[in-house]
């Protein structure tokens, strides 16, 4: 079961700063398609800082900015095949909700 705030670097407006939220609410479902990770390691890359500069690819603030990442599956939406509770994985661009 995940728990319910996490730790997130959020951009609280256009052209802003980070902030650092310890207790920024994990999703309460999974929607379908999608996995929910338990993230171990995030990093900034050269696109986020463009994000945040310009505001693109932004639906609201406060947005939590990250490109990189790696971790563990905490669990599945409906739908989702290949990856199951407990897979480790990492990716080069992530959406966090």
């Amino acid at each position: 079961m995940a728990p319910s705030t996490q730790q997130a670097l959020l951009l609280t407006e256009q052209l802003g700063g980070f902030t650092v939220d310890k207790a920024f609410p994990v999703p309460a479902s999974v929607p379908a398609g999608k996995v929910l990770v338990k993230v171990k390691f995030a990093g900034l890359a050269p696109i986020d800082w463009k994000r945040r500069e310009y505001g693109f690819a932004i639906e609201g603030y406060p947005a939590v900015l990250g490109s990189d990442y790696s971790g563990e599956v905490v669990e599945v939406g409906q739908d989702v095949s290949g990856f199951k509770p407990g897979d480790r994985v990492s990716a080069p661009t992530c959406e966090l909700e």
